[in-house]
């Protein structure tokens, strides 16, 4: 857990739409320095990740989505199940509410302080004896099994580059935290070796029809319309129900709801409410993490740091949990709905 933040989401780009994202030619960024980032050893994952993208584009495929983790920065061990007494929460906080009311109702804790320390304690992996045993038998976490933190699109065969490269959201050169926008980006400049301390990516493939709906998204220009509003959207763990915030992942699963699940006919009206709801009705899964203390209390920072929103609602403070998105919860939602074709774990050499 510790030093646990989603950062794929906290770089964002300035760039205009006056024309089509397929329509920009793919550039080539710094690589950004902050956050611990230490320099990688990382080699040969970029001509292995293009050998097998070009083989995808021999094969007739012209999108793919991207899943890679480019940052020093570990991931949580544990997450918190999903399903509590035979039934799915999306929402942490709607978890919370009926395990502390069945903890109420099988202990002999009468105060609230008491059966909420009990309910604390099962969501963050602590053994659970004596009597209070009755009331959660079994453990309230399981491994976490993530290890990716960024999500973007990659374009095989459209637009004016031959070669492919990625559409996704993250940071300008200059790093401006503040204004969430997408980048358009090269091959080479989107896994910069230096700087993957992780050194592997992720290619899925979708159905054919599925990738002509993407391409289609893109061509007609919606994606912009599903970017957080105003200059205050910056969030390190953004809530995958809410609109105030957004980071990369939550932008990738809100295009790919409104992509795949929304008419065609609808897309000029898509936005991030309409998305939402897609993603709750199509049984998106946020995974739901026990938070170290600094991450627990990250609303405070907002403070001093220009009025950024930390938090949007996702984290209750007092058993310090929230929902996050690492990519793993986009795959897991896409595979449950048969999008996912194929999946190829691509790893460099250290």
């Amino acid at each position: 857990m510790r030093g646990f933040i989603f950062v794929c989401g906290i770089f964002f780009c300035f760039q205009s739409y006056a024309t089509s994202l397929l329509s920009q030619a793919p550039r080539s960024y710094s690589t950004y320095g902050g956050f611990g980032n230490k320099k990688s050893t990382c080699h040969n994952l970029i001509s292995s990740t293009r050998q097998y993208l070009n083989s995808l584009k021999k094969k007739g495929h012209q999108v793919a989505l991207i899943f890679n983790n480019g940052s020093a920065i570990p991931l949580p061990k544990y997450r918190i199940k999903d399903q509590f007494h035979g039934r799915t929460y999306n929402n942490i906080n709607d978890l919370v509410e009926v395990m502390e009311d069945w903890a109420r109702r099988k202990t002999s804790w009468s105060e609230p302080e008491e059966y909420q320390k009990l309910v604390g304690r099962c969501l963050r992996g602590r053994k659970i004896t004596g009597l209070d045993k009755k009331a959660f038998p079994e453990s309230c976490v399981e491994p976490m099994k993530a290890r990716h933190l960024h999500s973007g699109f990659v374009v095989l065969n459209s637009g004016t580059s031959k070669a492919p490269f990625m559409i996704h959201l993250y940071g300008d050169e200059k790093y401006n935290f503040l204004k969430a926008s997408l980048r358009v980006e090269t091959l080479e400049s989107y896994l910069k070796e230096e700087k993957m301390q992780l050194c592997e990516a992720k290619i899925a493939t979708l159905k054919p029809s599925d990738q002509k709906r993407i391409l289609n998204f893109f061509k007609g220009n919606h994606a912009e319309r599903l970017l957080a509003k105003g200059n205050k959207n910056f969030n390190l763990l953004t809530n995958p129900w809410k609109v105030k915030t957004q980071n990369c992942n939550a932008w990738t699963s809100e295009a790919l709801a409104t992509m795949l699940f929304e008419p065609q006919n609808q897309w000029k009206r898509a936005n991030r409410h309409q998305a939402k709801q897609i993603l709750w009705q199509t049984g998106f899964r946020p995974y739901k993490i026990p938070l170290g203390p600094l991450q627990s209390l990250a609303r405070l920072p907002a403070l001093f740091v220009g009025g950024i929103d930390m938090e949007e609602g996702n984290i209750d403070h007092f058993h310090g949990v929230a929902d996050v998105i690492p990519t793993e919860a986009i795959q897991d939602w896409l595979k449950r709905h048969g999008k996912i074709t194929s999946a190829k774990l691509i790893k460099g050499k250290y």
